[in-house]
């Protein structure tokens, strides 16, 4: 029997997005059967433990600190690190994030944007930069919050300091209403949620807020839930894997650095509203994104809302472009995208939990949608369970 390869996994188990990366180099590591991973639990900050009493075949790690990065760099092993040097092999594409962010807020009817964050470090200036360049882009101006010291502190992960609160008072005390705003992650976006809390700014109608990485814990705990976008932690776990492997293997290494595309933008409460838009109408839209996937008509909107067909399909294509038919299968569509990347459901459970009328029906609409079937799906995101 092969000799396992030992591979040392140095990733925060403290943040969800930690984990989605982990999750997605365990699943790469299992694919493969001849990898035994060694994890060691620990927080951003946390110290890392003796490493030269063992021997490694490779190190994937994600650290926040000068001393702990070179202690991995020092071992006579490949590595992949995934925070600390600004020439990181696998990152999220912020330009899509932006993009993602901005078309949320123009579909909610936003005019006035906005960029939250605090830290100096490389990965808030790359984001930081592609929001306001996506932002000329389509001819919009934005506020951004970047307060000194702050802006001067270079670690990974940016501690708040006190002295920040009166200058955030005073930016929230300046912002136009309404304003829509992107913030660097969600751990930054709860900070600002709770300074609009204290600065007496109603979110999400005067400064509705949105973060990145989409941490459902903190995401679902906070009062209003917030909005988020998803990263996805876990294919960037994988490609970082494939890495490793070529690494490991002595192949040339093809294709990095490499940027990956968000999931999509979670949305919650947070920017639930709609400037200047006729209070039935948002009623019915929210009626739809709420109950779609319980098998919601469009003529059980009608008579929910007490509107007629011929304005609410008016509403609708001048909203978002669509057809309120086309609203429920997109919303419905991203319910089915959730569940076969995250669960092992049949194809007809996930039909029926996504509210669709049949597997039939699921999968022709998936296939119409997409262009693919919903195991092709499945397959191209790396999952390896199987169906029951």
């Amino acid at each position: 029997m092969p000799t396992k390869k030992r591979i040392l996994m140095l990733i925060e188990s403290s943040t969800s997005y930690g984990r989605g990366m982990a999750r997605g180099i365990a699943r790469y590591a299992q694919r493969r059967g001849d990898w035994e991973i060694t994890v060691q639990p620990r927080g951003m900050a946390e110290p890392i433990p003796a490493l030269r009493s063992e021997r490694w075949d490779g190190v994937i790690s994600r650290l926040s600190d000068h001393r702990a990065a070179e202690s991995v760099r020092r071992l006579d092993c490949p590595t992949v690190e995934l925070l600390y040097d600004e020439q990181v092999p696998v990152f999220g594409d912020d330009d899509a994030i932006a993009s993602l962010a901005l078309d949320h807020f123009a579909r909610l009817g936003f005019e006035r944007v906005g960029f939250f964050s605090f830290g100096g470090c490389f990965w808030i200036r790359h984001r930081r930069e592609s929001f306001l360049r996506e932002c000329r882009r389509r001819g919009l101006s934005a506020e951004v919050f970047d307060p000194l010291p702050s802006s001067r502190d270079r670690r990974p992960e940016p501690l708040w300091r006190e002295g920040n609160e009166e200058a955030l008072d005073k930016w929230i005390g300046r912002l136009p209403r309404p304003t829509a705003i992107l913030a660097a992650n969600d751990h930054q976006a709860i900070w600002l949620l709770n300074a609009c809390r204290r600065r007496g700014a109603a979110v999400p109608d005067s400064i509705a807020i949105c973060g990145v990485n989409n941490d459902e814990h903190l995401c679902e705990i906070v009062s209003p839930t917030l909005t988020s976008i998803d990263q996805n932690a876990e294919r960037i776990g994988r490609e970082a894997a494939r890495l490793l492997e070529m690494k490991i293997d002595g192949r040339p290494v093809v294709g990095y650095p490499r940027k990956i595309p968000p999931l999509g933008l979670v949305e919650r409460q947070s920017t639930d509203a709609f400037p200047n838009d006729d209070s039935q109408m948002v009623r019915a839209y929210r009626l739809i994104r709420d109950q779609a996937v319980f098998g919601l008509r469009v003529a059980d909107v009608m008579a929910e809302c007490s509107v007629t067909e011929r304005s609410l399909q008016r509403w609708f294509k001048k909203r978002f472009g669509h057809t309120p038919e086309k609203e429920i299968a997109l919303i419905r569509l991203r319910k089915a995208k959730e569940l076969l990347r995250t669960t092992n459901l049949s194809i007809r459970a996930v039909a029926e939990q996504s509210g669709f009328s049949s597997e039939r029906y699921f999968s022709q609409a998936f296939r119409r949608l997409t262009g693919m079937s919903p195991n092709q799906y499945r397959q191209r995101r790396g999952d390896t369970r199987q169906a029951r």
